[in-house]
């Protein structure tokens, strides 16, 4: 019996120092490569010129530094902006997008006055951007006035908001996906 013991001992024994198989190695996955649109996005907020998807493509909202009220005379902050925005745009990667140069405004004052400013403030800001190299054949430009406030003219009670009207005295930049 102690025979018995000792030999069922000594395999145990030998068993528990056997080493498990290795698993076979696996190989990492691919990094996901990023679609031109994010390549921009990535792009855009690196020079601090945050961006948002929309349906035609990526969407730079130039706000509160780009106007004062009732004038398209762009700020040197907006200028400074749209000087990073066209250094990126006529980057080789980026430099067949088309660009829509969308004008808006606050709606202090008369409608007709409104789009009227919305459409200039729009058309400086593509002069800017021509006068920063980029071809003024990628460049259309609209003009919305108050129809497409981001924030409220007025508080609850009624009164002017000047924080809102500051938001809304802005431009957008969108970067049309590629065709």
């Amino acid at each position: 019996m102690k025979p018995k013991i000792l030999v069922l001992s000594l395999a145990l024994a030998l068993a528990a120092c056997q080493t498990a198989p290795q698993p076979e190695p696996v190989a990492a996955p691919e990094p996901k490569k990023l679609t031109s649109d994010e390549l921009l996005q990535n792009e855009l907020t690196s020079a601090r010129l945050p961006a948002t998807f929309s349906d035609q493509g990526l969407v730079v909202e130039l706000a509160g530094v780009s106007f004062a009220p009732n004038s398209s005379t762009l700020t040197p902050a907006a200028r400074s902006l749209l000087q990073r925005l066209a250094s990126i745009v006529n980057d080789a990667e980026f430099d067949t997008r088309v660009l829509t140069i969308e004008g808006h405004t606050d709606s202090v004052g008369r409608e007709s006055y409104n789009l009227k400013l919305s459409t200039e403030r729009a058309e400086v800001v593509g002069q800017e951007l021509v006068f920063n190299q980029v071809r003024a054949d990628r460049i259309s430009i609209v003009g919305y006035g108050e129809t497409r406030p981001v924030a409220s003219n007025t508080k609850p009670d009624g009164s002017p908001d000047p924080e809102g009207q500051a938001r809304n005295r802005r431009v957008d930049i969108v970067i049309h996906k590629q065709p």
